[in-house]
């Protein structure tokens, strides 16, 4: 039984990491709701397989193979999917870095590093590249405007804080 909390039919809703896991379980959400979906991961294949997936709910899915780590691979596929189809009406920035496989003490620093330097970062670029092109999340006035910029410097954590103060001149 297909799950229809709201109609999503007139919307275009951006997700990475749509071809496994949480992602996937969104973003089939959001086709059983009737949304246009841009979905976007690392494996062009696993999100082509996805977006078939999708599909069966009878809405358009347009894959984009995108590494959110890199900043400027994030920023074209955003530009790419607002050039498609105007204004994005919502973004989940899902996909992120699980690190090696294995037990935790046979973690590598170096894949630790992938891992902290990926993740927020990643969620950043996306909410970002997002940010002057969605249809209701640029805010309204400067205040609102500080008030998304607290909670991004919250969801970074403290070392994300300095990078995003040092890239801003504000360190």
């Amino acid at each position: 039984m297909t799950y229809k909390p709201f109609v999503l039919s007139d919307k275009t809703v951006l997700v990475t990491g749509a071809n496994a896991c949480i992602g996937y379980g969104m973003a089939e959400a959001l086709a059983q709701a009737g949304a246009r979906l841009v979905i976007g991961g690392r494996r062009a294949d696993r999100n082509d397989a996805a977006a078939e997936e999708f599909r069966r709910h009878g809405v358009e899915v347009f894959p984009q193979q995108v590494d959110i780590s890199r900043e400027e691979q994030v920023d074209a596929a955003f530009a790419e999917a607002v050039a498609r189809y105007g204004a994005i009406g919502a973004v989940f920035a899902n996909a992120g870095r699980s690190g090696e496989r294995g037990p935790f003490e046979q973690t590598t620093t170096a894949g630790y590093r992938e891992i902290v330097e990926a993740n927020p970062f990643g969620a950043m670029f996306t909410a970002r590249s997002s940010s002057p092109h969605g249809r209701g999340l640029q805010g309204r006035g400067p205040a609102r405007r500080d008030r998304r910029h607290r909670q991004f410097e919250h969801a970074l954590g403290h070392a994300g804080q300095r990078e995003l103060r040092h890239d801003q001149g504000r360190d």
